[in-house]
């Protein structure tokens, strides 16, 4: 570095000047930059899904599992076509069959209020204990005399 002497002045002509163009060092930052952009730009193009091997024709090799199982298919269809061809060609099935009635829908325990709901569910309940259950048996049952003193 140049220094300058006590009675030396700068003055804007004699300045040193860095001249802008191609010697410039923000070129690296450009080229970086539109570096990064690029990269960023193939990597969403690679990134897409794509079936490539959709595009790629058929080896041999990749053909032939495709035709053992075109022939297990055709084994597994065959009987089951042969099995409702009479139901087809002879007209069993019905076209118009009777309308079945729809069952009855249960009732939604919503509708009816908390209390009346609990109290039918205890009716429902002890019902079937109170008509299996003997009459002697509720009756209570008498206690024993004590014997006399003598």
């Amino acid at each position: 570095m140049i220094a300058l002497k006590s009675n030396e002045s700068v003055t804007p002509a004699s300045a040193f000047h860095v001249p802008i163009g191609a010697a410039s060092p923000l070129w690296f930052m450009f080229t970086g930059a539109a570096s990064a952009g690029v990269a960023y730009w193939w990597m969403t193009r690679w990134m897409r899904p794509m079936n490539l091997e959709a595009m790629l024709p058929l080896s041999g090799a990749d053909a032939a599992p495709l035709e053992e199982a075109a022939i297990l298919i055709e084994a597994f269809v065959e009987p089951l076509l042969e099995a409702a061809q009479p139901v087809l060609e002879g007209g069993v099935v019905d076209p118009d069959p009777a309308p079945t009635p729809a069952p009855e829908p249960a009732p939604n325990p919503l509708d009816t209020p908390p209390a009346q709901a609990a109290a039918q569910t205890v009716v429902e309940a002890v019902a079937p204990m109170t008509e299996a259950a003997e009459p002697a048996a509720l009756t209570p049952k008498a206690k024993p005399k004590a014997a006399p003193k003598a």
